[in-house]
């Protein structure tokens, strides 16, 4: 079998459940709802979805740090529910942010530690430590201790503990939040690398460029469920999106439209019962408006005319047309619910 065609992480039926309060103020929460993910040897797998959607419940279950009220959580071939310590020999997690490391120690030291966690062997483990930090930059921090680390160089050392004990499956929590463009750059050079080495990846972000650059395979979670699946290209196909088209708006006042008292007489009501139009997003910036709208296809060339020429009467200017980004295919999705039939 080839190596890209195994499974390394494999949730099936996963349920989660919070429960708050007590007695008769007792509330339960489910927060998965039978979800199913597989990932593949050398496969990045993108799980987006709002805040609160149930994505960190994902990444902690399948990094052993939560146990499902029900399901299956396979590492590696590993029944990482049954043998979580066996299961962790085969992963690392990265949540982000400054956890995860001993503070006061040194970066050298907690890789030392990390990789007894790990059972490296004693043998070429001081040459694998000095590879991990010199792959992320860090060879020369070796001796510095953790806690005077900048957010990105905690970031990189997540990853260099990853390294050293060639991790079939890296869990990463939001990788590259709150760094600056060089680090986060830096990140997902290092990710990339990861994949190329065979590793299977289960990344969250809110960064859509992100998912673009990286994902293999993306899925949308929403309340727990996932609602779309795969593919960049095969997510934009799912929700035939003709073209986006920008429009500004020419007297700086998009009235009702935008809830703004104004001189147009029309709302949003009107703009979503023009032929055509999937949803639309409204940005102010410097007293102006700017209109996106994703457009479906169009049945007629004159049913296309007809709605643009409403939209000129509403004092809407066209900017131009293109074709849409994740971050609009996936608003798409939010908007209408589910993905017409995505599912891998």
């Amino acid at each position: 079998m080839n190596s890209k065609e195994i499974s390394v992480l494999d949730l099936k039926n996963i349920t989660r459940s919070y429960t708050h309060g007590r007695g008769k103020s007792r509330i339960e929460h489910t927060v998965l709802h039978n979800l199913n993910m597989q990932i593949r040897a050398g496969e990045i797998f993108c799980l987006v979805g709002p805040n609160g959607a149930g994505k960190t419940t994902t990444v902690k279950i399948a990094g052993t740090l939560l146990a499902p009220d029900s399901g299956s959580v396979g590492v590696a071939g590993v029944d990482a529910v049954k043998d979580p310590r066996k299961a962790r020999e085969h992963m690392a997690l990265l949540l982000g942010g400054e956890n995860g490391f001993y503070r006061n120690v040194s970066a050298y030291d907690n890789l030392q530690y990390f990789a007894d966690l790990a059972g490296v062997p004693y043998v070429g483990r001081e040459k694998s430590i000095q590879d991990a930090l010199e792959s992320v930059n860090l060879a020369d921090k070796a001796q510095q201790r953790v806690q005077t680390f900048s957010r990105g160089m905690w970031q990189r050392l997540h990853i260099a503990r990853a390294l050293i004990n060639h991790a079939q499956l890296v869990l990463l929590d939001e990788p590259t939040m709150g760094l600056d463009p060089e680090s986060a750059r830096h990140v997902r050079s290092l990710i990339q690398g990861m994949q190329a080495e065979g590793t299977a990846i289960l990344m969250t972000t809110h960064e859509m460029s992100e998912v673009e650059r990286l994902a293999d395979t993306v899925a949308v979670i929403r309340e727990g469920r996932i609602i779309a699946r795969g593919t960049v290209d095969e997510l934009a196909t799912s929700q035939n999106i003709h073209h986006m088209s920008v429009y500004s708006c020419s007297s700086g006042n998009l009235g009702g439209l935008c809830g703004v008292d104004g001189a147009e007489d029309y709302d949003s009501d009107s703009l979503y019962a023009l032929d055509g139009v999937q949803w639309y997003e409204a940005v102010k910036t410097h007293g102006l408006w700017t209109v996106t709208i994703a457009w479906s296809g169009f049945s007629a060339s004159s049913a296309q005319a007809s709605a643009e020429k409403t939209l000129s009467d509403y004092g809407l200017q066209l900017l131009g047309r293109r074709e849409p980004s994740l971050e609009e295919v996936y608003l798409s999705i939010l908007h209408n619910g589910v993905s017409n039939g995505v599912s891998r």
